[in-house]
């Protein structure tokens, strides 16, 4: 069934590391969405693909990623803060389960399975 997400702030991640790869949006856990999680993972599971079990679940969209050495570069006190209130709200009415390819250009994306939860 469709769901609502809240984000709540935005950071630097993964969290908890030194090194930010990453912009994020940080998204609410809730009840929905860890079952859904839980769900898709067992799911991936069953039919005989792995998964990253031994990580935690941290919801959030990806809103850029950052170039090592240039942040590197940057002065401790001049790095930005962005750990703002946002405070949006959004539902959630189709799941997209991607493979992701390390490329010589990048990551590729590859969407497997789009699920449309308006029925």
């Amino acid at each position: 069934e469709v769901f609502d997400l809240n984000i709540n702030d935005l950071s630097y991640g993964p969290k908890g590391g030194d090194n930010p790869k990453m912009v994020w949006a940080n998204i609410d856990k809730n009840e929905e969405l860890i079952d859904l999680q839980n769900r898709i993972q067992r799911n991936i599971l069953n039919q005989g693909y792995s998964a990253e079990t031994d990580k935690k679940f941290t919801p959030h969209v990806t809103l850029g990623k950052i170039t090592q050495w240039q942040f590197r570069m940057i002065e401790g006190e001049a790095i930005p803060e962005i750990e703002n209130d946002i405070g949006l709200g959004f539902s959630v009415r189709s799941i997209e389960i991607m493979e992701s390819f390390m490329k010589r250009g990048g990551v590729e994306y590859c969407v497997l399975k789009t699920i449309n939860l308006e029925q």
